[in-house]
């Protein structure tokens, strides 16, 4: 607890009050110090760094500095002072670079032709030089006169013989002459028996021969007889599978045709999968040909026959089915 008259005594010795009658007999309650107008930072220490304005090394009312205050209007310009003296010449400056080429000057006039100087010495001789081409043939000289007579030379060899000439014109025609003997007759030149026609008869799928068209002859004499079927089959292609039909003359139906005839047959095939451009079933021809021998009088009965060698679908064929009589028999 502070009394009044010490805080009197502290106030003159700061020199803020002049001496006064101190008060006595009344006691004051100390409060907190108040904060120094220098101390900027409220920490109660004197920093010198930020706090000392005027730099004497101590914090007082000297360094209680305010805020700047605003900007104040320009003064009017001075007088111009006196022109100073001349300074000094400066270093010389660094080298720069070198000029752009200028543009090539006009060509001078031409100077007077000097005097023609003094022949010189002949020169050593130079090289032959190649030989030159072939001068032409020159102009036939006059025809000298005729020599003497010379001696008559050896017989010279045989010359090649000449060219036969020009045929003659044909002499006229001689007289007849005697008839020749009557020669033997020949044998007589084949003859068709019969022959029919078929048109589009179905071939049912698998080795079951069907008859495309039948003959029944009786030769008139004994011989060879030519069995001939030609014609076409439409073949319809098969996914999985090769078709054959196979066709040829036989004497009976009842079972397929035998391997060893194959020699005879006529094939009509289309491979697996083949496809036709024109969305028709494929053409193929065939023929066949078979030869029997037969007797004079005697009546024969033949089938041309078509089946599928392989293939289970059904086609159809038409053609020719022909016999041809040979009179005498094969050696």
């Amino acid at each position: 607890m502070f009394r009044f008259a010490d805080i009197g005594v502290r106030l003159v010795g700061l020199g803020l009050v002049a001496a006064a009658p101190l008060l006595s007999g009344c006691e004051l309650t100390a409060g907190a110090d108040g904060l120094a107008c220098w101390d900027l930072d409220g920490n109660g220490e004197c920093e010198v760094g930020s706090e000392d304005k005027d730099g004497d090394g101590k914090c007082g009312v000297a360094d209680c500095v305010g805020p700047s205050g605003p900007q104040g209007e320009a003064g009017p310009a001075g007088e111009a002072g006196p022109q100073g003296e001349q300074g000094p010449a400066g270093e010389a400056g660094l080298q720069g670079p070198e000029g752009q080429q200028g543009l090539p000057g006009a060509d001078g006039a031409i100077g007077p032709e000097g005097p023609t100087g003094p022949v010189g010495p002949v020169g050593p001789m130079g090289p032959i030089g190649l030989t030159g081409p072939q001068g032409p043939v020159g102009a036939t000289g006059p025809i000298g006169a005729t020599g003497p007579q010379g001696p008559v030379g050896a017989t010279g060899a045989t010359g090649a013989t000449g060219a036969t000439g020009a045929t003659g014109a044909t002499g006229a025609t001689g007289a007849t002459g005697a008839t020749g003997p009557q020669g033997p007759a020949g044998p007589p030149g084949p003859a068709v028996v019969k022959r029919v026609g078929f048109s589009f008869v179905d071939v049912p799928g698998g080795e079951t021969p069907v008859a495309l068209a039948t003959l029944t002859f009786t030769p008139p004499v004994s011989g060879v007889v030519a069995l001939s079927g030609r014609g076409f089959c439409n073949v319809t292609p098969l996914a999985g599978e090769d078709v054959a039909v196979v066709v040829t003359a036989v004497a009976s139906l009842a079972s397929p045709f035998p391997i060893s005839s194959i020699a005879e047959w006529g094939v009509v095939g289309v491979p697996e999968g083949a496809v036709s451009t024109s969305g028709w079933p494929y053409q193929g021809s065939f023929n066949s040909l078979t030869l029997m021998n037969v007797t004079g009088g005697v009546t024969y009965t033949r089938y041309l026959a078509a089946m599928h060698d392989t293939g289970s679908g059904t086609d159809e064929c038409t053609g020719t089915f022909t016999a041809q009589l040979f009179s005498g028999y094969m050696p």
